[in-house]
């Protein structure tokens, strides 16, 4: 596979997970995982989502899903949800 391709793809399957404030605490969490060729997000990435929401932030969780696509020099970016 041409190294190019194999960042396209890197950048399309690319997902940060972003968890949000809790009162009296404010920051992100980015989670980030690399290719997968079935292009499904790996499990884990829920798990450690629902995780860090338990153990640091009282069950409250904001999160959105922020995907990149396309190749070198032409790349666009979605988040879903927008409004978090």
């Amino acid at each position: 596979m041409p190294i190019r391709k194999s960042i396209a793809v890197f950048l399309v399957s690319l997902t940060i997970v972003l968890a949000a404030t809790h009162v009296g605490a404010a920051g992100v969490t980015i989670l980030i995982h690399g290719w997968h060729s079935s292009g499904d997000v790996p499990w884990w990435t829920g798990a450690m989502q629902s995780a860090i929401a338990g153990q640091h932030l009282g069950g409250e969780q904001n999160f959105g899903t922020i995907t990149v696509t396309g190749t070198t020099g032409n790349l666009s970016a979605t988040c879903d949800p927008w409004n978090v």
